[in-house]
């Protein structure tokens, strides 16, 4: 795989940026792999009555809108602008954050390991009035992989797993994949990678990038860069009745300053803000903390000493104080992260709760027993202007005497990634799924920093891309990466990861939300609203 392409996609992701607090199965051969019901998105919010919603209401929200967002055409959907491409388009399965729901599709199910089957709600139709059945998934699915130059989603080593689609019937298609990885492969229905856009349209030659045509709960009306993209309900909509707004409109905000301003004059309603800012939002303006299934890490290269060596890793890990980290970094309201999830989550291995708590004495004795018993000097790496992680790290370290030096880029994709100008880098990766994992830990994945190997792990992350998401096995699987991380360090796991938003709570309601690929929660538009006399 090209790695300027993924350099490419990645870097359209704001998500990789250094600490900042948001952007924001089985494999049974017989095929009898449970299925979600069809199913209302969930929501957060209660229902409202007629008499409360605004027929008229527009929903303004927050969103960087440079001309690479302004590219609607599937095949180049940027991860910055999920919340626009689904409003457009919408998506075969809805991820609510308990798990994957049905959407445009009436459900998946993984036949075998390399095989997956789409059945299509009945009656769907493209905004233009094509029918989108199984041909139409076949048509977009492979044209998307044709496209040389596709930017779509960052998950495009799975989506290269693709080896055609096969037509069943009108609304069934099977996904043949090359390569074990069905289970995983579904959370891939319910990101950018697999958006679908209307054939006939493609086929005349219309512009999808500028005039997109979709299957989603609204239309483009207009856009103009760094400015807005408004929007208008679309009646073709196969849950018309369920959208409460009669359109949305994005106003292009580059970041939480800008989006704390417009929220407090009165210009959207609803944004990406983090706690840094929270704190001047005011009624009617409500904050919201939302837990966030990624997780701040150091990534460490360990080709060569000291980080070759596990007993360094090892007391790097227990010289850390996650608690006080998870304070400075998020005001405590996150988790230490002792494994892949929060106490009490299904991804969680509770026997590892604890096992690498601040242990200075022990720290400094493995260092010792590594050759290092005055400690040593490491560069780590942190984006320009934002250095706290970093600070908090080399106070916590130099009590074991490792002396940190501070490294600070405009460029951290370039500097860290592709020059390996520092050894360590910590970084939040916001990944809801096993590629946040897959990036880390399999050969040639793009943040495997110095192409660290393990057989036992890559053989257990191989395995566990053949389960489906929320499965026994797959939960199992998170637990046994758990263990095997644990032992060998490969990076350090240091806290969970929080998203935090505001919204206007005079004007919106029945707020309601769904989650995007990299685990961030965007508005689900089934049933959120705009009150009336707002």
């Amino acid at each position: 795989m090209d790695r300027r392409r993924v350099i490419r996609s990645l870097a359209s992701c704001t998500a990789l940026v250094v600490l900042l607090a948001a952007c924001g199965g089985d494999d049974s051969d017989d095929g009898s792999s449970a299925r979600a019901p069809a199913a209302e998105p969930a929501g957060n919010a209660p229902d409202a009555g007629s008499d409360e919603v605004d027929p008229g209401g527009v929903l303004r929200l927050a969103a960087v809108l440079d001309a690479g967002a302004l590219n609607f055409d599937p095949a180049h959907a940027e991860n910055s602008t999920q919340e626009i491409m689904h409003a457009l388009y919408s998506n075969l399965l809805i991820d609510t954050g308990a798990g994957l729901e049905p959407g445009l599709a009436d459900g998946v199910a993984v036949v075998d390991a390399r095989t997956l089957r789409v059945d299509l709600r009945p009656g769907l139709v493209f905004s233009d009035g094509t029918p989108l059945d199984a041909e139409a998934v076949k048509f977009n699915l492979e044209r998307t992989l044709e496209i040389s130059d596709r930017t779509v989603g960052f998950r495009l080593t799975e989506l290269e797993a693709l080896d055609h689609v096969e037509v069943v019937d009108d609304l069934t298609a099977l996904l043949h994949l090359s390569e074990p990885i069905a289970g995983h492969f579904m959370i891939l229905l319910a990101g950018t990678e697999t958006f679908l856009a209307s054939p006939t349209a493609i086929r005349s030659g219309q512009d999808m990038s500028t005039q997109p045509v979709g299957a989603g709960p609204f239309l483009l009306e207009a856009a103009h860069v760094e400015r807005s993209v408004t929007m208008v309900k679309s009646d073709t909509y196969w849950a018309a009745d369920q959208v409460r707004l009669a359109g949305v409109e994005f106003t292009h905000s580059p970041g939480v300053q800008t989006t704390q301003t417009a929220l407090l004059g009165g210009r959207i309603d609803w944004g990406n803000v983090n706690s840094a800012v929270s704190g001047g939002l005011t009624d009617p303006l409500v904050v919201e903390n939302i837990p966030h299934p990624a997780m701040l890490v150091l990534l460490m290269c360990k080709s060569n000493p000291p980080l070759s060596d596990v007993r360094v890793r090892e007391a790097l890990s227990l010289a850390t104080d996650r608690e006080a980290l998870a304070k400075a970094l998020y005001a405590g309201q996150v988790e230490p992260a002792w494994s892949f999830g929060p106490e009490g989550s299904p991804r969680e291995n509770p026997e590892l709760r604890g096992k690498h708590a601040r242990d200075v004495v022990r720290a400094r004795a493995l260092l010792a027993e590594a050759g290092y018993p005055d400690g040593f000097a490491l560069d780590m790496m942190a984006s320009a202007g934002n250095t706290v992680g970093q600070e908090v790290l080399q106070d916590q370290w130099a009590e074991v005497g490792v002396d940190i030096n501070i490294i600070t880029s405009p460029n951290t994709l370039q500097d860290f990634w592709v020059d390996g100008k520092a050894p360590t880098l910590p970084v939040t990766l916001t990944r809801g799924y096993l590629d946040a994992l897959t990036i880390m830990l399999m050969p040639g994945a793009f943040s495997n920093v110095c192409e660290y190997r393990s057989p036992d792990i890559e053989r257990t992350l191989s395995e566990a891309l053949a389960f489906e998401a929320g499965s026994d096995e797959h939960d199992q699987a998170w637990r046994t990466l758990a263990a095997l991380v644990h032992e060998e360090l490969p990076f350090l796991p240091l806290t969970f990861h929080l998203q935090v938003v505001a919204y206007n709570s005079e004007r919106v309601g029945g707020l309601r939300y769904i989650h995007e690929n990299r685990g961030n929660v965007i508005v689900d538009y089934h049933g959120t609203f705009i009150k009336q006399d707002s």
